[in-house]
């Protein structure tokens, strides 16, 4: 039981930091030193490594090293593509069952983003916060129409999507208060059952990000898997 709590911590620990790029994508992680700075053996560093590598989010690669995994666009692209389709639906269901308690509830996550900048917060971690009350409110609306099943799942798909936009907002404060006035407009469309203009300001809140930050890309090529290869079959 002690071996699965350790292995547990590690992974935990490992997981958060790469995916809120504290742990930046190809960057060497030791076995030894990862497990001197959690205080335990490398058994159950190794197998926290090997959780994180079926995760998508570690490559090992034997005789040389551990690294943090390369951000595969390609993978975010689809699934951009899913939460467009899915949550779409998702928000159409939503908009002609919404309680007033469920609306309170969704405004109240806002509320919570909306403060986050009026706090002492380093760039970092005011992303950070931010995107997991994203993830909250998202969260919420799936779980109001009775598929929080459907949420998770589509979770378990999006862990490049996760560091790809903590890698565009990472510095830009005004993109992320931008992005905190998009919930807005989309709850207020919710609200009035205006399906009309939802449906543009959540296909702009889902694609407006990656538009936006292509020239990040560019800036960053060795973050990515191999983005030359785009598009490609081959």
């Amino acid at each position: 039981m002690e071996t699965n709590q350790k292995i547990n911590s590690v992974y935990e620990q490992l997981r958060e930091e790469i995916l809120y790029l504290e742990l930046i994508p190809g960057q060497l992680v030791g076995e030894i030193e990862t497990a001197e700075r959690f205080n335990v053996s490398r058994t159950p560093v190794r197998s926290a490594f090997k959780q994180l590598e079926s995760d998508g989010l570690l490559e090992i690669k034997s005789h040389i090293g551990t690294f943090v995994s390369l951000i595969d666009l390609e993978q975010i692209i689809d699934v951009l593509f899913m939460r467009e389709v899915l949550e779409m639906e998702i928000l159409t269901r939503l908009a002609y069952s919404l309680t007033e308690i469920q609306e309170f509830r969704l405004n109240f996550i806002l509320k919570k983003q909306e403060e986050l900048f009026e706090l002492d917060l380093d760039e970092h971690e005011l992303a950070k916060e931010f995107f997991k009350l994203d993830n909250e409110l998202h969260q919420t609306m799936f779980d109001f129409v009775g598929r929080s099943q459907v949420y998770t799942l589509l979770k378990s798909l999006e862990i490049q999507y996760e560091r790809f936009r903590m890698f565009l907002n990472l510095t830009d404060k005004e993109t992320l208060y931008a992005l905190y006035l998009e919930h807005q407009e989309i709850i207020k469309c919710l609200s009035l059952k205006n399906m009309e203009d939802l449906k543009p300001v959540f296909s702009n809140h889902i694609y407006g990000g990656i538009h936006r930050g292509l020239p990040k890309v560019y800036e960053h090529p060795e973050y990515f898997k191999a983005i030359d290869k785009i598009g490609s079959n081959s």
